[in-house]
Formats: C-alpha cells, sequence, structure tokens
C-alpha cells in the first residue's frame, strides 16, 4: 500500500476537510503499516518535519514490523469512511496480537471498538507502540495500560483530536479468580 505524499498537489483540494494535507504524514503512513508500506513519492519533496516524523515512526516500526506482519489482519470499527472510528486488528494467536485504531474526522473523542476472538469481560494488557497527538506531533514511547473488555469483547480507545491514530501490541491476561 502506498504512503501518500501529503504535502504534494494541495489546490486540488481547497477547502476540502478530508484533504491529505488535514490528515498529515504519520497519519498516511499509519494507514498502511497493516500491510505493506510503500514510499512511491517524491521523497526529496518532504519538508525536514514530516520527513522527522516519518523517519521517527519507521525506525519505531521496524521493530514490530516482522510479528505484526505475522498475523491474520481484520477490520475494526466503522467501516473507513473519512468521518468515524475505524481500524485493523493483526491476530498472532488467541492471546495476543496488535491493534490499530483511527479516530477520522469526528468530534467524537472515544468508541468502542469490537474485536476479534475477544471474549467479555477480558483482562487486556496494551503496549503502546506509537500514536499521533496532533498532525505534527508524535508518540513512540512504551506506555502500558491495561484494560477490561466490555460484554461484547470490545475495548474503548480515546483519541486527542480528528486524524490522529494509535498502534498497540495486545496481550490478554489471566482472569482473577
Amino acid at each position: 500500500m502506498e504512503v501518500l505524499n501529503v504535502e504534494r498537489n494541495g489546490q486540488r483540494y481547497l477547502n476540502d476537510p478530508l484533504a491529505p494535507a488535514a490528515c498529515g504524514i504519520a497519519y498516511s503512513f499509519a494507514v498502511t503499516i497493516m500491510s505493506n508500506p510503500l514510499m512511491w513519492m517524491e521523497l526529496s519533496s518532504l519538508s525536514s518535519d514530516s520527513a522527522a516524523i516519518l523517519s521517527a515512526l519507521i525506525r519505531r516500526y521496524r521493530l514490530y514490523q516482522q510479528d505484526l506482519a505475522g498475523g491474520h489482519v481484520l477490520p475494526i470499527g466503522d467501516e473507513p469512511s473519512g468521518t468515524g472510528w475505524t481500524g485493523f486488528q493483526s491476530v498472532i494467536d488467541a492471546s495476543r496480537g496488535y491493534v490499530l485504531v483511527f479516530r477520522e474526522f469526528t468530534p467524537n473523542q472515544s468508541s468502542t471498538m469490537q474485536l476479534w476472538n475477544m471474549p467479555p469481560d477480558q483482562p487486556v494488557e496494551l503496549l503502546h507502540i506509537f500514536s499521533s497527538n496532533t498532525q505534527h506531533e508524535i508518540d513512540t514511547g512504551d506506555h502500558r495500560k491495561e484494560m477490561t473488555t466490555d460484554a461484547t469483547g470490545g475495548l474503548t480507545f480515546s483519541l486527542p483530536a480528528p486524524f490522529t491514530f494509535a498502534l498497540y501490541r495486545y496481550q490478554c491476561m489471566d482472569r482473577e479468580t
């Protein structure tokens, strides 16, 4: 899947809230990571800010790329429309995998996403791999948090602004008895 240079052809998308430039280069890259990212663009025309963002994301992504690609990739959330919550789940085995969530151009700050093969009331540990907080601000630090699936096996994700995303590695934890 091709990573778009979102800084090109801005004049073609005047006043379009879903224009590639509105999403940013980090979002453009994140859309491709559950497939096989292809940098088929004029890399030399990227701004230094976009090049630095891509560089940081790619370095971090490469640490997980092989494991991520080894899973069974399935869609989660809404059908991509540009105005909802969507994403992918890479199921490695019955208890672990990856979740990539996108907040498209929507005012909704959170969304519950039904995960594949996830039972109700399942404790899950999430390792934050990377995310975007704004179009130009990314977070590549390790953060762990524990969540529990709801009655339908879903997790609720929150992202700070439209056109932001987050990639997590998940591990189901033993239930306390």
